[in-house]
């Protein structure tokens, strides 16, 4: 298996050596499956709409906050000279959902919908993310995205702490790496790879804490075709197949993670004084073999934990949850 890149919402890229590990049946049999090949071929010329929804889930103690945007946008491939452009329109019928009401809330819910501009991907032939265009258009969008924040800041202090913000947002390596998770949990993993169908591979490597980017934890991975499917209502049931990629902490070394993370926040404790700590990503992709033309992608992360202090239970849970529906016009539209 390729190097492939996992999707780990709001953090840094991290790329991970894809050599496969062990395999198995879900029953635990051996017995050998059809085989799925995954190929990456969009056509150029094609147009797809996109309904985007994320979630914000933020629960500690006594503060609490859970927001969701809606939207939606337009993709259009494009072909380029070292393969295909992917052009993405501006976000449409954007909602904000959840929140007290505040001004937490209310830049809560626009930080979300930042995270949506997006500039337009240049792809290989194989699928393979080679760079991203359009960074003045980018910069016009953020320009025009923080122009109401702005105006309603009355210190110079509140202004310049925006434009910082807006500075390293707009930063190109940032941009990339941002549409480089997604692309690659969603088409350049998979591009070129062969599966077993139904079988469940595993693999073990070390993942970068998404707070604390300076603690590593131990993960155990499981991916693979799991089914084919009907890739929308009244289409063939083998049009699609679903793909699921599944990390958590080895649950062999959570003892010396939690260690690690005391040591690092000067706390005193261990793991018996950590109640509960979990840490998951998950990815379901619903998707075309043949073309990996996408139908459906869903990314949740969720970390958890429950710290024991003076025999009282603290519970702190944080969750990202994405949902893109990808809409193709029937032929002949």
């Amino acid at each position: 298996m390729k190097r492939w890149i996992l999707l780990v919402a709001h953090a840094a890229l991290m790329a991970m050596p894809g050599a496969v590990g062990a395999r198995s049946d879900e029953d635990g049999s051996s017995v050998k499956n059809e085989i799925i090949a995954l190929r990456f071929d969009w056509p150029a010329g094609t147009e797809i709409l996109v309904e985007s929804s994320k979630r914000r889930l933020r629960d500690m103690e006594s503060r609490h906050s859970d927001i969701t945007t809606t939207g939606e946008y337009t993709l259009r491939i494009e072909p380029a000279p070292d393969g295909l452009r992917i052009r993405h329109s501006e976000m449409r019928n954007v909602t904000v959902d959840g929140g007290d009401g505040g001004r937490a809330a209310e830049i809560s819910g626009l930080m979300m919908q930042l995270g949506d501009i997006s500039p337009d991907y240049v792809v290989s032939p194989r699928g393979e993310l080679l760079r991203i265009e359009g960074m003045d258009e980018i910069a016009s969008r953020m320009r025009a995205f923080f122009a109401p924040m702005l105006d309603s800041l009355a210190s110079a202090e509140a202004t310049a702490r925006v434009g910082t913000l807006m500075e390293s947002v707009l930063r190109e390596e940032a941009l990339f790496n941002k549409a480089a998770e997604i692309w690659n949990a969603m088409i350049w993993t998979w591009a070129g790879e062969q599966y077993e169908l139904g079988a469940v591979y595993s693999m073990a490597s070390e993942e970068p804490s998404p707070v604390m980017p300076s603690v590593t934890f131990p993960m155990v991975y499981e991916f693979g075709v799991l089914e084919c499917a009907s890739c929308a209502d009244g289409a063939d049931p083998r049009s699609c197949v679903r793909i699921e990629l599944s990390s958590y902490i080895d649950p062999e070394q959570r003892d010396s993670v939690v260690a690690k993370l005391f040591e690092l926040m000067g706390l005193e404790g261990d793991a018996s004084t950590m109640g509960e700590f979990d840490f998951t990503n998950r990815v379901v992709l619903l998707t075309e073999p043949g073309t990996l033309l996408p139908h459906r992608f869903e990314t949740t992360r969720s970390i958890s934990s429950v710290v024991v202090e003076g025999g009282v239970e603290k519970m702190v849970h944080n969750l990202d949850e994405t949902r893109l529906v990808f809409r193709y016009a029937a032929a002949g539209d």
